[in-house]
């Protein structure tokens, strides 16, 4: 699947853990209520629980080197 834009959030190495998390969780809603049309169906979990519709694009982490 071929996908027309692309998000990179870059974050300090020097955080701790759970402050990546939390910048990178905060940016990414941000980012996903900007571009509705970005975001995929709802999700439906194995139990049938409906889930909040979450980004529709592969999301890559690529760790320093």
């Amino acid at each position: 699947m071929e996908f027309g834009t692309k998000v990179a959030i870059i974050v300090l190495d020097d955080l701790a853990v759970w402050q990546k998390l939390n910048v990178t969780a905060f940016l990414a809603t941000g980012i996903a209520s900007a571009a509705p049309d970005a975001m995929g169906e709802p999700y439906i979990d194995a139990a049938g629980k409906t889930h909040a519709r979450l980004l529709g694009q592969p999301i890559h982490h690529d760790p320093p080197s």
